[in-house]
């Protein structure tokens, strides 16, 4: 199954070297989890900035794409990343591979929701655009989100719905929240004592 990871830190908690070692390194690490997909996004003031490619994680680090996200000393608030084993959708089309941007929702995901093509039929005013199964969840969640009275909810009634494994991290355009849920149990955090660091894999 595919690799997921990410971090938040504190205003000034770390610079761009260290933020740039820190990624990485979870990167790296995750490669084991899949080789088809490399991805991230980061936080950085008030925008989400994603970036990914068809590349294991140890030729993704390498280019210059991903390099220039940190030549920056501006603040970066949070990161999510994965390193993804091809499921469902092909990782030759980009929208398919993670973080997958949709509806103002930004989500990794290890996992499969098996369920995928029922729930698309049964909410025929959400619209399917791409291959991966990720896409329902953003897209599910942001019909909810104007629904329901607060993100916890439509969260929950997102959740409700789903079949099969997931572990998703997910960013917003339009909440300062960094989400984290899982049906498996496997999402592990840590941090520093002085709590200015918080990361999970």
């Amino acid at each position: 199954m595919c690799g997921i990871f990410g971090f938040v830190t504190t205003k000034n908690s770390f610079n761009s070297e260290r933020v740039k070692s820190i990624t990485d390194q979870l990167l790296l690490l995750s490669e084991s989890r899949g080789k088809d997909s490399s991805g991230v996004a980061i936080v950085r003031e008030k925008e989400i900035i994603v970036y990914k490619e068809p590349l294991s994680a140890h030729k993704f680090i390498k280019q210059k794409k991903y390099l220039k996200l940190f030549s920056t000393e501006q603040e970066k608030h949070a990161l999510i990343g994965h390193a993804r084993m091809e499921t469902n959708g092909s990782f030759s089309l980009s929208n398919n591979n993670q973080p997958v941007v949709k509806d103002g929702i930004v989500t990794i995901h290890n996992g499969i929701i098996v369920n995928d093509s029922d729930i698309w039929k049964k909410h025929t005013d959400i619209k399917r655009d791409f291959q991966v199964d990720t896409e329902l969840y953003n897209s599910l969640l942001r019909k909810y989100i104007q629904k329901k009275e607060s993100l916890l909810e439509a969260l929950r009634a997102t959740l409700s719905e789903l079949q099969g494994s997931y572990a998703f991290a997910t960013l917003f355009n339009d909440f300062n929240s960094l989400v984290l849920v899982t049906n498996t149990g496997s999402l592990y955090t840590i941090t520093d004592s002085e709590k200015s660091f918080v990361a999970f894999v």
